[in-house]
């Protein structure tokens, strides 16, 4: 399992408006409070992007999401919880959140995340967390921890020490789109 001191210092950071490196259900990301202007402002200035499609956010419940996005079809928190692999859902509207965390037509991406370690990083935040690879720019994702850039890791104010000796990191989720039906149309697969 992990350490609880751990846990309570990736919290304390994320809660004071700090960088975190941590493992997700798919791959190592920086992460900070996705509700947090200025911490999303650091955290694009690391990956070294200055205009952004909108980041993936992680939320450890459907009740979250219904927080921060708008028009979320009613049996979606089911097809979240029971998807075979990690899916991040592209609502068509953010609220309550800073506007580099929205896809340039005011979309907003969730995932429910389902690893037990990043559940109890947001539930101790109380708001949903950024999730966006480890590195620079958009490309290569970092396979595991040993694959990421020391200016990455010089970056951020605090590295979860746990998973970083796992090499089997999964792959990034899958992507979807909710269309004007509640449809999904699969933008990544």
């Amino acid at each position: 399992m992990f350490e609880m001191d751990s846990l309570n210092e990736l919290i304390s950071i994320l809660k004071n408006g700090g960088l975190i490196l941590y493992p997700t259900d798919t791959l190592w990301a920086l992460g900070c409070d996705a509700t947090n202007e200025a911490a999303v402002e650091k955290l694009l200035q690391v990956k070294k992007l200055s205009q952004t499609k909108g980041l993936i956010l992680l939320a450890d419940s459907a009740d979250m999401i219904m927080q921060y996005a708008e028009n979320i079809p009613p049996r979606i928190d089911s097809l979240l919880m029971y998807h075979s692999r990690p899916l991040t859902v592209i609502y068509e509207k953010g609220k309550h959140l800073p506007e580099k965390v929205l896809g340039e037509d005011g979309g907003v991406a969730f995932r429910l995340c389902r690893d037990p370690f990043v559940r109890q990083l947001i539930a101790g935040t109380g708001k949903p967390l950024v999730a966006t690879g480890a590195c620079e720019g958009y490309l290569p994702l970092p396979a595991g921890f040993g694959s990421i850039s020391s200016n990455i890791i010089e970056s951020v104010d605090v590295i979860a020490g746990f998973r970083r000796d796992d090499k089997n990191m999964s792959e990034p989720s899958q992507l979807v789109r909710l269309d004007e039906n509640g449809e999904l149309k699969f933008i990544r697969e």
